[in-house]
């Protein structure tokens, strides 16, 4: 194995678990989800946008950017049956990243609400496949060091909302948001071209990576194969129905749901509030919240500072504090702190969803328990078109719904602390 120093003048592989070839492989994959992720940072601009051009009310106008996050989460199942029947996941991961390119170009023909919400819950379905088969083939290639680099693929997918609204507003204000949806389409398809050069760990450099780690017992495998977390010998049927699956699903239901809910509804809100022009802003303030706290996060709990668990109790609780200060804010101050808390409790724990149920149900059934607990939150998702109508449309405001959003992260919160107390006494470490 050919070996090159990094910059502690400690020996690194450029081949095989945590080489610099790993690290190529999880920039890539951070670099497709930027891609992917366009269409998700705008998801604000594209409400406002249907909602103005459509001249709908707001339950109506949900539905297409709601599509998005249905589709990716519907028909995850999907994909870990095509896994199980054999397909590769790199092929899953460039025909997936075509055919999101190919779903925006459509949207040019879009007549109506209806219209888009196929195409853009074809899209999601298409982001889905992109996120299951990069992170799978993303995680094969590290062993130690895989929640710095889930976390800096994340933060890299993260930049997009720093250019997005701004971009998708000006779209939206020069073409109608179909024909946005089709410019938008012409940048996703540099997804595909990144994927071609994304490939799974080759099986001799991983043999040889084992051998390497296996000479010092401080450079043991995290997650490797003699993990325990890999010993996972139980039914997918009995893992999907434990209490620890469900509780974990849920939990991860929350975060992405208020972040969705988030870059759909601050454009939106920040004109019920009397600062229209904030709603451009609010989402780059959210995501350099969100990035400072990727990074930070994954580099504390690869340094054993801080454990998967305590970084969702924290994460929980100052989510919970966010849209409390949303519900109140009347003004762009308040609004920008308010938005940087929530993007800062988002960046802590989106990316443990992966190492949790890493950790919880093995490497090898990662594909699965990823699928099936992406479409249980779509189960969840689909009433969000209602609630949206039943708070803004009925009753004029959203403060109900982010009262609701703060509730639901108190009771996550509860869960992971009674978790992470019993996991220091010695006992079970879920419920």
């Amino acid at each position: 194995m050919m070996f090159h120093w990094n910059s502690s003048f400690q020996m690194k592989p450029l081949t095989g678990f945590d080489s610099w070839n790993s690290w190529r492989i999880a920039i890539t994959c951070g670099f497709v989800h930027l891609v992917c992720s366009m269409t998700l940072a705008s998801m604000g601009e594209i409400f406002v946008g249907v909602l103005n051009d459509f001249s709908s009310e707001r339950e109506l106008a949900s539905w297409p950017v709601t599509a998005i996050i249905c589709g990716m989460q519907l028909i995850s199942p999907a994909y870990s049956i095509l896994v199980r029947m054999g397909a590769a996941h790199v092929w899953i991961l460039r025909i997936c990243t075509l055919m999101i390119a190919v779903t925006l170009w459509l949207c040019y023909f879009a007549k109506n609400i209806l219209h888009l919400t196929v195409l853009l819950g074809l899209h999601g379905a298409s982001i889905a496949g992109i996120y299951v088969s990069a992170n799978v083939l993303m995680a094969g290639h590290f062993s130690k060091e895989r929640t710095a680099a889930s976390g800096t693929q994340e933060t890299i997918a993260g930049t997009s909302v720093f250019f997005m609204p701004v971009l998708m507003q000006h779209f939206v204000a020069s073409f109608r948001t179909p024909a946005a949806l089709s410019v938008l389409g012409c940048i996703a398809f540099l997804a595909f071209l990144l994927a071609l050069s994304i490939s799974p760990i080759d099986t001799d450099e991983e043999v040889d990576s084992a051998k390497e780690s296996a000479k010092d017992p401080e450079e043991a495998i995290e997650f490797g194969p003699t993990n325990r977390s890999d010993r996972t010998e139980q039914p997918l049927w009995r893992i999907l129905t434990s209490f620890k699956f469900i509780l974990n699903f849920f939990s991860f239901w929350v975060v992405f749901d208020c972040y969705s809910s988030f870059l759909q509804l601050n454009g939106d809100y920040s004109r019920d509030v009397g600062v229209p022009d904030a709603g451009v802003w609010l989402v780059p303030i959210f995501g350099v919240g969100d990035m400072v706290f990727k990074l930070a996060a994954g580099f504390l709990s690869d340094a054993k500072l801080t454990s998967p668990s305590i970084l969702l109790v924290l994460g929980s609780v100052a989510q919970c504090g966010g849209f409390l200060g949303l519900s109140y804010s009347n003004d762009f101050k308040t609004l920008a702190m308010s938005s940087f808390v929530l993007g800062a409790a988002n960046g802590a724990r989106v990316f443990l969803f992966i190492i949790v149920l890493i950790n919880d149900f093995g490497l090898k059934n990662l594909a699965h328990t990823f699928s099936h607990a992406n479409f249980c939150m779509g189960i969840l998702t689909l009433v969000k078109p209602s609630l949206v109508g039943l708070f803004r449309d009925r009753n004029q405001q959203y403060l109900g719904l982010f009262l609701m959003m703060a509730v639901l992260n108190a009771l996550v919160a509860s869960y992971w602390v009674i978790r992470t107390l019993r996991s220091r006494k010695g006992g079970p470490p879920a419920l």
